[in-house]
Order: C-alpha cells, then structure tokens, then sequence
C-alpha cells in the first residue's frame, strides 16, 4: 500500500538525455503495482517520485524536494544546465490532462514562490495514473 509500489532508495540516475522541447506527451513507462485506491496525499507523493525519475533521465539534477518557501510549497527544485528550475507537479488518476489541474492563479502563485528561492524557470509536470501505468506531461518554462 502507499509508497512501497515505489523502489526504495535514490531515485536511479540517468545519464543526460535530450530534453524535451515545449509540451511532451507520452507513455513513460508502467508503474508496478500501482494502488488507484491510495489516497490524495499517496498518489501526489508517488507523482513527486515518478516526476524526479523522468527529470533526471532528461539530464536534470534534482537539488530538494517540498521546499517550503514563504507560506507555499516548490514540489521539486532542479538544475538544468546550470539553471535553476522549480518544478510544480500534479498528478491526476484517470483524468484528461493533468496540466489542466493546474489553473491560471496556481500558476502565477508557483512563480511567485519560485522567485524566493532564487529559481529562473519554472515547469510545470502532470501525471496522469492509471491501471496501465502512467502518462507525463511536462511543460518545460523558458528562461
């Protein structure tokens, strides 16, 4: 139950790959064992972990994870080349687009708290879980 569909341990690290370029679509792999049934806080921590293991095998570094900034919260703060990136993730079960789980007001407010902690890009990360595995939609900010 939980996390435990996870591998315990770092998440595995990937040697640099080509980053993607303005919004990605596609099957990233299949989860193990995935629990649709886990609740809100599970699936958003099991999104978190899958979000950092398909960064880094895009060549990002993952630096921290829920850093709490002002009174919010950056789910991951990464280095891309050099450049800092926050990065908010949201991770849907069954739904159409996760990015649209992400309105407009979450947006500007993540950009806000991505500038108390000194990043210079912000992404923005859906998953979308479901029986089969799962989706990642990732919408790379420009610099």
């Amino acid at each position: 139950m939980g996390l435990g569909h996870v591998p315990p341990g770092q998440v595995p690290r990937a040697r640099p790959g080509a980053h993607l370029s303005g919004r990605q679509r596609g099957r990233a792999g299949k989860a193990r064992a995935l629990d649709l049934s886990d609740s809100r806080r599970e699936v958003g921590e099991l999104g978190e972990k899958l979000a950092s293991w398909f960064l880094t095998g895009h060549g990002l570094e993952i630096l921290r994870t829920n850093v709490m900034v002002d009174d919010g919260e950056i789910d991951l703060l990464a280095l891309d080349d050099g450049t800092q990136v926050a990065v908010e993730v949201r991770t849907t079960r069954y739904s159409d687009d996760p990015i649209d789980a992400v309105g407009v007001e979450k947006r500007r407010w993540v950009r806000r708290l991505a500038r108390g902690v000194g990043a210079h890009r912000v992404d923005f990360m859906g998953l979308r879980l479901d029986k089969d595995g799962f989706d990642v939609h990732w919408l790379p900010g420009s610099n």
